[in-house]
């Protein structure tokens, strides 16, 4: 319509269905911030979570590698913990619920600061929709960076029909600049969200700006690429490879038959919403956003299904990989369908369903890794009390996903004990570690070793300082 001369974009209001869902959405961060202290120990100690808590509790403050920055909020909650002192299950609690925090923090910016319901509720999807390992395995700064992303459209959705002037530049500029140094994979739900609002016109009324927009993500990532590269996000984009060694066997890959299996058991919403916007679009002719939805959906699929086809890429990270789905799902769902049928009850049951599913599916899987952790105690007793370094070949590790964790896992599992802090490594090549035989008051890691006095004494209680490690060279 016209106004004072100028055009501006007429669009309906929100309708109050998705102002309650959001609401409710509410509670849903709330029990998943009860079973993120409930289950703490499940969720931290593990892998790379281990690692950057062993990390903040030997220094006292940040751990970010490979310039992933977006990290500084999620490991606000522990370093302030470890700078307070505070107790090691304190540390290991906080940045547990520092997760849940962060995206809670993120969804009330896009609902409740911005009023833009629908772009929290992504959020709210990226959270729920079909994760389940990444429940317990949580440092992915994949949807980190999304629920960031969402507040930088809440952000210019809310000043849609404002000039963009300079301090809006300089704020959009700036945290897009910062989405760049959380993951790589971040390209693919920017620009998704990208084409699908210039698809609908729905975002800014001057189209321009997307294409602005568009020039300061590459020019960023550029910038990133040229001043801020690494080998491990280099090794990491090795996959592509696969697209020339998998050929013509496309269709026939081991990650593609475990995305099926698991379409039955705990990804069962991604058929079944695919099946619904597709059928949307269908029904109503919609044939350009058909084919981008579809386009996008299958590309990004086959994407991750080639570069990662084989079973050792464990489930948890091929699942992190496979979030920004949720994105892909969640913009033409609330976007477009919840508002048409904004009164109908199957929307309000389908939502409900969601939800109680998600809520299902935390708890259910949270005995995997409980077993896991049970596993480790064992272990911890039965070869607890002299330093080792076990051959993996000797021990079931099924259950431990990747070895390279254990000398962080093992320590901090016995630390938060009363007994004395445990030095063991399951390693592939123990025998490569005789010279480790001498070592008497040094703790052995992967990468490194520290010394006794290098460790604060009031979280790591090393007491054997007369003998060095055992070394497993049974094969």
């Amino acid at each position: 319509m016209i106004v004072g001369g100028k055009e501006i974009l007429y669009l309906p209001a929100i309708p109050v269905m998705i102002k309650r869902f959001y609401l409710i959405g509410l509670l849903a961060y709330l029990y998943m911030a009860i079973l993120s202290i409930w289950f703490y120990q499940e969720r931290t100690i593990i892998l790379d979570t281990a690692f950057v808590i062993f990390n903040i509790v030997k220094d006292a403050t940040y751990n970010i590698q490979h310039f992933r920055f977006g990290n500084l909020f999620s490991q606000l909650l522990p370093v302030l913990a470890r700078r307070c002192n505070m107790p090691l299950s304190f540390i290991l609690k906080s940045y547990s619920v520092s997760f849940v925090a962060y995206y809670l923090i993120c969804y009330c910016l896009c609902g409740l600061y911005f009023k833009k319901y629908q772009f929290g509720l992504v959020v709210l999807m990226l959270n729920i929709l079909f994760a389940a390992d990444t429940f317990y395995w949580i440092p992915s700064e994949i949807p980190q960076g999304i629920a960031l992303l969402m507040v930088v459209f809440s952000y210019l959705d809310k000043n849609r029909n404002s000039p963009p002037g300079i301090f809006n530049w300089a704020i959009v500029g700036f945290i897009i600049f910062s989405l760049v140094f959380f993951h790589p994979l971040l390209i693919v739900p920017f620009f998704f969200s990208i084409g699908y609002f210039l698809l609908n016109g729905e975002l800014f009324t001057n189209k321009k700006f997307y294409f602005r927009l568009i020039g300061v993500y590459i020019l960023s990532l550029v910038l990133k690429l040229t001043l801020f590269r690494t080998n491990y996000e280099g090794h990491s984009m090795g996959g592509l490879k696969n697209f020339f060694t998998c050929f013509p066997n496309y269709f026939t890959l081991y990650s593609e038959r475990l995305f099926v299996e698991n379409c039955v058991h705990k990804y069962y919403w991604i058929p079944i919403v695919f099946l619904i916007i597709a059928g949307y679009y269908l029904r109503n002719k919609m044939w350009l956003k058909l084919s981008f939805f579809a386009t996008a959906f299958l590309g990004y699929f086959f994407l991750v299904s080639i570069c990662y086809p084989t079973k050792v890429t464990p489930d948890f990270y091929r699942e992190n990989l496979y979030l920004p789905l949720s994105v892909m799902f969640a913009l033409p769902l609330l976007f477009e369908i919840v508002p048409l049928y904004k009164d109908a009850k199957i929307v309000k049951l389908a939502f409900v369903l969601i939800l109680i599913s998600a809520g299902i599916r935390f708890y259910t899987y949270h005995k995997e890794y409980r077993v896991r952790l049970d596993w480790q105690k064992e272990f911890l007793a039965k070869y607890g009390g002299k330093k080792r370094i076990i051959n993996s070949k000797n021990v079931d590790t099924h259950l431990l996903l990747m070895n390279w964790g254990t000398p962080y896992e093992f320590c901090l599992l016995s630390s938060l004990g009363n007994g004395p802090t445990e030095s063991i490594i399951i390693d592939d090549k123990p025998e490569a570690r005789d010279w480790a035989g001498g070592e008497t008051k040094r703790f052995l890691v992967n990468w490194n070793i520290y010394s006794y006095t290098e460790l604060p004494s009031q979280y790591f209680r090393f007491q054997d300082t007369t003998t060095g490690y055992i070394v497993d060279r049974n094969k």
